[in-house]
């Protein structure tokens, strides 16, 4: 519990911090719009799942060792991390034949 206040605490400062000066902060974080339609598309329940595996256990050396991971479909979870990816919530990188997952390294707020 301790973890999840720091981290709210850490949210709020940086927020209050980007409103006050929201011209400073452009290329600090990765900025989420709050709208429902957007949520729910882009952070599905097993999205957040990806999200938090690959930032608490990552990177990982190829999305099959993701999907391992999570215990789901190679090709559901590659198209779900093309959209997260593409949301800049997650970092694909090729080497070889494979593809690299690792979390951003800017932190995510919802705006």
């Amino acid at each position: 519990m301790a973890n999840v206040e720091k981290s709210i605490r850490l949210a709020f400062d940086l927020a209050r911090k980007v409103a006050e000066s929201p011209d400073r902060y452009p290329d600090e974080f990765i900025a989420i719009p709050l709208d429902p339609k957007t949520l729910s598309w882009l952070l599905s329940e097993e999205r957040v799942r990806l999200l938090r595996t690959v930032r608490d256990d990552g990177p990982f050396a190829s999305v099959s060792r993701l999907a391992a991971a999570v215990h789901r479909d190679q090709g559901r979870v590659s198209r779900d991390l093309i959209a997260l990816s593409e949301a800049g919530l997650v970092v694909l990188e090729r080497q070889g034949k494979s593809k690299i997952v690792r979390a951003p390294s800017k932190p995510i707020v919802l705006a």
